[in-house]
């Protein structure tokens, strides 16, 4: 089979309800988003997928678009179909808040998405939430259409309330793959819907391996405003307090600045919190808010620059901050949730705390900042693990054949020469 018929085409859903409602709120317009925007895990996945002949087509809802529109993604060179939000979405979210338990079913119900994946006929379909309403919808619809469906998980958007909970028992146990970024959460998936090892899989989301920023801090902490012979905290996420912890750091960071008067906080991310922190840190010495950074290098560039990174976080599937501080060779502080602790040695990469422990933040990040030798030997130790474990070389590969598998299983088995005569 030569390269071009071997080309899988995979309709990726994204698990947004509407575009405007996640990316309007992070500052992201459609113009951006689709010119520069190269800053999530599915942009992650197109680049790493296309070059094992693998290409996603993103579906996005959009209120802004009244029939079906094609654009491209510049960055990654992927396909982005956008759909008009449905109406049943529209009216029912906006004049019965409690209906939005099932918010993304409702988002999903829609007649275009189906003749749409009827009319294109990918080989697969690809949902981002598999704890989700849209991933129940979109299963229906592989039913109805012959297309094998794999799921997988970033934290979930609407838990299966009464009335649906044997749809999404359902949908779980005929779909192809689910693939669980976490332990945790694949032990979880397994007990409660009782499927197998073989349905049911752990699979950490693969990391970019970028080379490690070196000789930048200086040009990093002019660009900041800050001292060269200081140092800096940084925290990377939304603004979420009850998800990402942030206010509890700025608390921990208001002990620690007066012990150490070299000793910078910085916050780079947006999100519906970013107001309050903001009120937060007004008393607080040397606390810098970056706002969204878009670019990924200057991302990398920050965190190869700082002492140490912290991930104070309620909850978190498998978050891309600690496994990006950890390939910049930076130690970690992080709560001891989700995938954090799959990512995490504690004690040999950073440390594990209690999540929702302030007085735990503030003293694992000061044994850190008073022994930086030990602070070096453990982002030494992380790069090394994430190069071993969860590097793109390593999982990848088995990504795309876990894909090709799905494909190959299902009753319409492989379509490689009609995937090779539509690329």
């Amino acid at each position: 089979m030569d390269e071009a018929s071997s080309i899988l085409r995979v309709a990726l859903i994204i698990s947004a309800p509407v575009f405007e409602e996640f990316f309007h709120r992070v500052g992201v317009t459609r113009s951006t988003y689709l010119a520069s925007y190269d800053n999530d895990w599915i942009c992650y996945y197109s680049h790493l997928l296309k070059r094992e002949g693998i290409h996603l087509v993103w579906y996005l809802f959009s209120r802004d678009v009244k029939r079906l529109e094609v654009e491209v993604h510049r960055p990654t060179g992927s396909e982005v179909r956008f759909l008009p939000a449905p109406r049943l979405y529209n009216w029912w979210t906006v004049r019965l808040p409690f209906i939005r338990c099932f918010a993304l079913h409702l988002a999903t119900c829609s007649l275009a998405l189906f003749r749409d994946l009827r009319e294109q006929r990918p080989d697969l379909l690809y949902v981002q939430d598999y704890e989700s309403g849209r991933f129940d919808m979109v299963s229906l619809m592989g039913a109805a259409l012959g297309i094998p469906v794999v799921g997988q998980y970033h934290g979930g958007h609407s838990p299966a309330h009464w009335p649906l909970r044997w749809l999404r028992h359902r949908t779980l146990r005929r779909a192809a793959y689910l693939l669980s970024p976490n332990t945790e959460e694949h032990a979880r998936l397994k007990s409660v819907h009782g499927l197998s090892e073989e349905r049911a899989l752990w699979f950490p989301n693969p990391v970019p391996v970028f080379p490690m920023p070196a000789g930048q801090s200086a040009a990093v902490r002019e660009s900041l405003g800050i001292p060269q012979t200081h140092r800096y905290v940084m925290f990377l996420g939304r603004l979420v307090n009850h998800h990402k912890g942030v206010d509890l750091l700025v608390s921990a960071f208001r002990a620690l600045a007066a012990r150490f008067p070299d000793l910078h906080l910085l916050i780079v991310g947006s999100g519906p919190d970013e107001k309050l922190l903001h009120e937060q840190a007004r008393s607080v010495p040397r606390v810098h808010f970056l706002g969204w950074v878009s670019s990924r290098q200057r991302v990398q560039e920050l965190l190869g620059a700082s002492e140490v990174v912290a991930c104070p976080s309620h909850e978190d599937a498998f978050p891309y901050t600690v496994a990006e501080a950890m390939t910049a060779g930076r130690p970690l502080v992080a709560s001891a949730v989700g995938g954090i602790c799959d990512l995490v040695a504690d004690g040999q990469t950073g440390y594990l705390i209690p999540p929702g422990d302030p007085g735990a933040l503030e003293r694992a990040l000061e044994r850190i900042l008073r022994d930086p030798d030990r602070a070096e030997a453990m982002g030494r130790a992380g790069r090394a693990r994430i190069q071993q474990e969860f590097a793109e070389t390593v999982l990848v590969p088995r990504l795309a054949g876990m894909l090709r598998a799905a494909v190959s299983r299902s009753p319409r088995g492989p379509a490689g020469a009609v995937a090779g005569a539509r690329a």
